[in-house]
């Protein structure tokens, strides 16, 4: 483990949690829709 690895590994984590707050937001959405609310921006 040195730091060739952490620069790896940090991107990929970081894109992860991204992904997942993404496909979070995307789920509620589709509850939105499917309750007929509009989401208020």
């Amino acid at each position: 483990m040195g730091l060739p690895v952490l620069l790896i590994t940090l991107p990929v984590i970081c894109y992860l949690v991204w992904l997942f707050v993404k496909l979070q937001r995307l789920s509620r959405r589709q509850k939105w829709r499917r309750y007929g609310v509009k989401p208020v921006r």
